[in-house]
């Protein structure tokens, strides 16, 4: 959307549930680990209180021969910083606090399996039910609410009275309640014949019985150990009871250290040159589509899209791969050289000019094209296409991976196993939307879905860049490089890859054949004379009558085909492609014609010589094809209105021959794609108002209200920070952003 165009709303995009989950999907591991467990301490959340959930306090183990426990230690104090640095911690205090956000807490409602914590729980209780709870945990019930809120949270959070007051319950309850704890099991309002609370559910009842063994779960509900879901019959332990009965010393994973990843190097001449003959091929390729498109287009499915068969039948003209012809349809849809009309998907205008361009500029587009996709082709190569696609998370992947590449130059992951391995710690939300949500884990089936999904994710990047040349023997290529980087992508390809032939081998089976890769406008003129069938490290076509046909149609003859394929080939033209091409030339054009939008027809001659040679009728574009018949290029309610206007009286016949009466009408303007109903449209003259205040601009873009027109964050940054004050307005909740309304007539373009 546009720049904020005040610093509340920027506060209110970055506030914005999706804009925080966006962030939260770039952490690595150990900062979304450190986050989880910010999230379950929730009120306390502090960095010593997080240091013994994590594994790094002095009550715990001294760490691992990988990670010392001081490393441990900087790993947190790291992620911390970086959940600082991004606004996903709302405290930031001297004291060390560092509570998540509310919108990042209501984004984890259960983080390590761990329901709200016990002040949350209280906080709707009585005085009475909570003097009746501190009673029976034998602590003093006198005070006010919040003072006994205080001293229940105080009470609760001691870990060793809890596991002491459990412990007084029946072995196989108190079992069940570590299970709880544990997010292995749960307890409902009939186990153990509960009968504690009322019907009403808001107040105790006084015949609750102390004695664990008889109603083991009204004893535990007395006691906070179990609280009542206000919305059903289920029970929920408060997260400082599951926190004491997990045990002393219990600590999530913690992750702090990538796994293992070995490099293997790759000779640079090796890695550079695999490249440059990838880049080859895809221009190719994607030039082939194209031009199969443009001689035939494709035809969409009625939901839109191109269905399977029809890529099928596109990758075997083309002799590519399906997955490969699918890339090219999305990077041809990226770089607006295919669009859709009547016929179905054929190639733009700016198709001929990009043929045009140097072949380095042509792959600087594609690659460029193919970072600011924002879906996968390779992930279901065998899939229908649909240019509307919903976004898959192959941008974040393409990221990661090209980033992880770069930070080792000419050198290969060792295995695609250890390189999955690595990424998954560096974005374990690449894939799903959560992790570690329970203390068990998702379960070992999601876990697996979730693994098979990100690896064929992977896969199907390191596929699209292997084919575009991006990587080259498992490694970064230069151009690779200058892509992740931000560098200059034709210096890093340089003259080789815009190196050209301009000689084929043309031979008597009626093919060229191009060693490397031919001129563009050499490869222009064979694809409209001839067929591809071979695309690699040598180009292939075959002349045959169609393809030959198809020349003289463009406004080729005979003589002109010859001397071109004189001039590209290599030894001369082979005796039969020039007895095809005089043989095809010399049954060209035998039949002619031109379309005709009316005609006139008279017994009268020397009217209708009249009527041709009637210089007001020049416009009609009268051709007389016999002596009583014209025929003219212009429709005939145009024909008859100028045939009247001049003093003829001409009338309209059916098909038999009859004559048509038509009503008499005043003077019209005829446009042949106006659509008369549209201006009975209310909203069509609506828009005819809002287009007054676009300038003149005749592009879809939507009217948006003034601020800073760069996308530069430094720039839009200045603008915010050199402005005035916010007038106040309303923050409108647009599902992806938030955008500030101060007038209300703005509503008017934003809600259309």
């Amino acid at each position: 959307p546009r720049p904020p165009a005040s610093l509340r709303e920027l506060q209110g995009r970055l506030n914005h549930p999706l804009i925080t989950l966006a962030a939260v999907r770039r952490l690595d591991l150990p900062t979304l680990q450190v986050l989880q467990v910010l999230c379950a301490l929730r009120g306390r959340a502090t960095r010593k209180e997080a240091l013994p959930l994590l594994g790094t306090g002095p009550g715990n183990a001294p760490g691992t021969v990988d990670t010392p426990a001081t490393d441990r230690v900087a790993a947190l104090d790291r992620a911390i910083a970086t959940l600082r640095a991004c606004g996903l911690l709302a405290t930031l205090t001297d004291e060390g606090d560092a509570a998540p956000s509310s919108v990042v807490q209501s984004l984890w409602p259960r983080p390590l399996g761990l329901s709200e914590d016990v002040e949350t729980l209280a906080t709707g209780r009585t005085v009475d039910q909570l003097r009746e709870t501190l009673t029976r945990l034998e602590r003093p019930a006198a005070g006010r609410k919040p003072e006994l809120v205080a001293r229940l949270v105080e009470t609760l959070r001691d870990g060793a009275f809890v596991r002491q007051l459990v412990q007084a319950a029946p072995r196989e309850f108190t079992d069940q309640l570590v299970d709880v704890a544990f997010g292995r099991s749960s307890v409902d309002r009939f186990s153990y014949g509960a009968t504690y609370w009322s019907s009403s559910r808001s107040r105790l009842s006084p015949s609750t019985p102390d004695d664990p063994r008889t109603r083991p779960v009204d004893w535990a509900v007395a006691r906070f150990l179990l609280v009542v879901r206000p919305e059903g019959y289920g029970l929920t332990m408060p997260s400082e009871v599951a926190l004491a009965l997990r045990g002393e010393g219990w600590t999530t994973q913690f992750d702090p250290a990538p796994p293992p990843l070995t490099w293997a190097a790759r000779p640079a001449e090796v890695v550079e040159s695999g490249a440059l003959a990838a880049a080859a091929t895809a221009l190719r390729g994607l030039d082939a589509v194209l031009t199969a498109a443009g001689r035939r287009p494709l035809t969409p499915l009625k939901a839109g899209g191109v269905g399977v068969r029809e890529l099928r039948r596109l990758a075997t003209d083309t002799g590519l791969a399906t997955g490969e012809a699918r890339l090219c349809l999305e990077l041809a849809a990226r770089l607006r050289l295919l669009s859709i009309d009547g016929r179905g998907y054929a190639p733009t205008a700016a198709f001929d000019a990009w043929r045009s361009r140097p072949s380095a500029a042509r792959y600087d587009g594609l690659l460029r094209a193919w970072k600011q996709l924002t879906v996968s082709p390779a992930l279901e190569p065998a899939a229908a296409w649909d240019p509307r696609s919903p976004q898959d998370s192959s941008p974040t992947a393409r990221t990661a991976v090209g980033s992880l590449l770069a930070e080792h130059p000419f050198q290969a992951p060792g295995s695609p196993d250890a390189l999955e391995k690595r990424l998954h710690w560096q974005l374990p939300l690449l894939i799903g939307t959560g992790i570690h949500s329970d203390t068990g884990g998702r379960g070992d089936d999601a876990a697996a879905q979730d693994t098979a999904e990100r690896s064929r994710l992977i896969r199907a990047v390191l596929t699209e860049a292997a084919w575009l040349g991006v990587t080259s023997a498992d490694a970064l290529s230069p151009a690779g490089m200058a892509l992740v980087t931000g560098g200059d992508v034709r210096a890093a390809v340089g003259e080789r890859l815009g190196a050209t032939r301009a000689k084929a081998l043309v031979q008597a089976d009626l093919t060229a054949t191009f060693l490397g890769e031919p001129d563009t406008g050499l490869a222009a003129f064979l694809d409209l004379a001839a067929d591809r069938e071979g695309r690699s490290t040598a180009s292939v076509w075959r002349f045959s009558p169609a393809s030959v046909r198809r020349a003289l149609d463009a406004g080729h003859d005979a003589d002109d085909l010859l001397t071109r394929v004189k001039d590209l080939a290599d030894g001369g033209v082979p005796q039969p492609l020039e007895y095809l091409i005089r043989d095809v030339a010399r049954r060209h054009g035998a039949v002619r014609g031109r379309a005709v939008a009316s005609y006139l027809r008279s017994d009268d001659e020397a009217l209708l010589t009249e009527i041709v040679a009637d210089r007001r009728l020049r416009a009609l574009v009268l051709s007389r094809i016999a002596p009583t018949v014209v025929i003219s290029s212009t429709p005939w309610p145009q024909t008859v209105q100028a045939l009247r206007a001049a003093g003829y009286a001409p009338v309209e016949e059916d098909a038999l021959g009859g004559t048509v009466a038509a009503p008499v009408t005043e003077h019209r303007v005829f446009a042949p794609d106006e659509d008369l109903d549209d201006y009975l449209d209310d909203d069509v003259l609506d828009l005819d108002l809002e287009l007054e205040l676009d300038d003149g601009d005749d592009s879809d873009a939507p009217v948006e209200s003034s601020g800073p027109a760069a996308s530069d964050p430094d720039v839009v940054a200045g603008a915010l920070l050199a402005g005035a004050d916010s007038r106040g307005g309303m923050l409108l909740d647009l599902g992806g952003t938030v955008v500030e309304i101060g007038d209300p007539s703005e509503l008017r373009f934003l809600t259309r």
